[in-house]
């Protein structure tokens, strides 16, 4: 992204510091982690500090001072030549000032409280002249244990006539109210991280056939998208069949895809720092068994209406509970769920599903959806700011149909004041996430027989417009039928 976009970001976020009486703010990059030996992890930069700066280098640090003339100074490492032979060209002094609109910018190393240097402040003279410090203390950090021994060496030196901060605030929720509401270029990198994962998809179901690994299938997923120019998933790629498909986020993918079996395939391509979330369910054979359309399409439907309902005003819970309820009630009227609580708790049963929406849980154990953004499971509140805290949080139960709290009185007044109290953080345009309900049904007592290890997601990404929503996954098809010709032309025309 242009480096005009994060300096207008700054510029936003030195505002909102101000309009909270101010103070200093530290900001830590992403250190750099070790894989084994002299052997490291591919990097990427911390979401936040990203956000900022739009700087890639691991173990820097960015300071900001509203109330300076020159609010904005990076500590970098100094440029080594040597290094540079192995790992190209980096980031010093010079260059973040240059390329990264830093106002001023020295050498990490002079941040510590036992360096310093004539042109710039040690790291007491930053904390001694604000009352307050915003900083987001992490464990095993350099930084953050560099801030703590100064902190600790101004209060302990009284007569130097510095002083520690008074008060430690996080910037983090801030910066996480920043990110919500997406601008028109994160929309932009957003729906191009979803239109490289469509490609994914697309190369996935022209190769799916029983017999195949499902670890080839992630490759052919890889491919598509990194011959692309994608440099990395958004999260490591759940590909997964059979019984495989009721287990949320399995890791393995070692297994060969078996006749009949579905296949879930939950990935996601990032590009510009940005994520894509997209899961489809799809059959294996090129045809659904009876059992598994008709989940799929309770799930479907659920989805589409979820997704209606989207809309500035609108608030999570709202769908959340419409999903939940739905799915229920269609479970039950078709026999395959159990609507009584089994009397047998016998070694090794599941627990027996309830009737009611809030007691889903058992077969439908994660949540609706999720923010997306720079992160998959991206910042930012899901309760109305102005009611978080105690008010807002106080014996909150997640789902309708839960026991109340004790001493709460049993009647409508107070189940609205539980209820607006849940997940009712109102959309507003530029929101983006996820609408991706599941059925997963193991094997149990209250379910039917015939219906085991079906495990089905459909997940879409949604970004809330001025006048309701836009679906920017659209093209990623979903459609039962659709989903049954294209898997058979492609396995026609591969046999």
């Amino acid at each position: 992204m242009d480096q005009l976009i994060f300096k207008k970001r700054r510029k936003e976020f030195l505002r909102r510091i101000a309009e909270l009486d101010g103070g200093l703010v530290i900001l830590e990059a992403a250190a750099q982690a070790q894989r084994n030996h002299d052997v490291e992890h591919e990097f990427r930069q911390d979401s936040n500090f990203y956000y900022l700066t739009g700087l890639e280098s691991p173990g820097v640090t960015a300071v900001f001072d509203p109330t300076s003339k020159k609010p904005y100074t990076l500590f970098v490492h100094a440029r080594d030549p040597k290094k540079e032979v192995w790992i190209g060209s980096s980031v010093g002094p010079e260059e973040a000032v240059k390329y990264y609109g830093a106002d001023r910018a020295f050498e990490i190393e002079k941040l510590s409280p036992y360096g310093g240097s004539p042109e710039g402040r040690e790291i007491e003279n930053y904390l001694s002249a604000s009352d307050t410090l915003w900083h987001h203390a992490r464990s095993h950090s350099a930084i953050s244990a560099i801030i703590s021994a100064a902190i600790e060496d101004l209060r302990q030196n009284p007569r130097s006539g510095k002083h520690a901060p008074n008060t430690i605030r996080d910037p983090l929720p801030l910066i996480a109210e920043m990110r919500l509401t997406k601008s028109n270029n994160e929309i932009s990198s957003i729906q191009k991280a979803v239109d490289m994962t469509a490609h994914g998809f697309r190369q996935c179901f022209e190769v799916l056939k029983p017999g195949l690994k499902q670890y080839q299938l992630r490759a052919e997923f890889e491919h598509a998208i990194r011959w692309r120019g994608v440099a990395r998933h958004a999260y490591p790629p759940i590909i997964t069949s059979g019984a495989g498909t009721c287990v949320l986020h399995n890791p393995h993918d070692r297994s060969v895809i078996q006749k009949n079996s579905l296949v879930l395939i939950d990935a996601g391509a990032e590009w510009d720092y940005y994520a894509a979330d997209i899961t489809r369910t799809v059959p294996a054979s090129g045809t659904f068994t009876k059992q598994q359309r008709t989940i799929y399409e309770i799930v479907l439907e659920a989805q589409e209406r979820a997704i209606a309902m989207v809309k500035p005003g609108a608030v999570w819970q709202a769908l959340e509970d419409a999903a939940r309820e739905f799915m229920t009630k269609r479970l039950i009227k078709q026999k395959i769920v159990s609507p009584e609580r089994s009397k047998s708790k016998s070694r090794g049963e599941r627990p027996a599903i309830r009737s009611s929406p809030g007691a889903s849980e058992g077969w439908f154990p994660h949540k609706l959806g999720h923010w997306l953004g720079l992160d998959v499971h991206d910042v930012g509140s899901y309760v109305d700011p102005s009611l978080r805290g105690a008010a807002a949080t106080k014996q909150s139960t997640p789902y309708s149909g839960l026991p109340r709290p004790i001493g709460a009185r049993n009647d409508k007044s107070t189940k609205n004041k539980l209820q607006s109290t849940i997940l009712n953080r109102k959309f507003e345009p530029g929101m983006v996430l996820t609408i991706e309900p599941g059925i997963y049904l193991r094997p149990s007592k209250e379910i039917a027989r015939e219906y085991w290890n079906i495990g089905i997601r459909i997940e879409d990404n949604i970004l809330v417009t001025r006048t309701g929503s836009k679906n920017l996954s659209q093209a990623i098809p979903k459609d039962p039928d659709v989903l049954e010709r294209i898997i058979q032309k492609a396995q026609r025309a591969n046999h």
